[in-house]
């Protein structure tokens, strides 16, 4: 009966813990994946990309995410390489390392994994995790807490739109 007890006040304790996660993820995502995308849009119509999704259609799907691998193990180290440089009082320096780092590392998963999904989706595990994490971001997304955030998200963007359509220059 005590370990019942314990499970109990561990999920009690974990539930606002993961919910405030998950409400930071889901803010930082809503944030940042606009300007990746603002980013990767242009890039995904250079013929590089082209001929990389036509590779990857002959390719096998652990060949594919062999490939969406290589730039997270490239950059990760980019990591530590920032963080060093804050360490020893270069801030500037380092938080311009890891946001570079950070950037270019997103931009290429980003439009990596958009190519690679079909092929990625017929590794029955990675399918599987795939369904997993889409149900648990479904049901993330429908919670009270995040809905309040995304609310908030809405108007802030609706006042950059304004700000920038008022600082932007009539054109006759």
């Amino acid at each position: 009966m005590r370990l019942d007890k314990i499970i109990a006040t561990a999920g009690r304790v974990a539930k606002p813990v993961l919910i405030v996660a998950a409400v930071l993820y889901l803010l930082i995502d809503a944030l940042v994946l606009p300007l990746v995308r603002w980013i990767v849009r242009p890039l995904a119509r250079l013929p590089v990309y082209e001929r990389i999704a036509a590779w990857l259609a002959v390719q096998s799907p652990y060949a594919a995410l062999a490939l969406l691998l290589v730039p997270l193990v490239i950059l990760e180290p980019v990591k530590p390489v920032g963080l060093y440089l804050i360490a020893t009082r270069r801030v500037t320096a380092g938080l311009a390392v890891l946001l570079l780092g950070e950037l270019i590392k997103l931009v290429l998963v980003e439009r990596l994994y958009h190519i690679c999904l079909p092929k990625l989706l017929l590794i029955p595990a990675f399918a599987w995790g795939y369904r997993t994490v889409t149900r648990w971001l479904m049901l993330i997304r429908e919670t009270r807490a995040v809905r309040v955030a995304m609310r908030a998200i809405d108007r802030v963007r609706a006042l950059m739109r304004e700000v920038r359509h008022a600082i932007k220059p009539e054109t006759s």
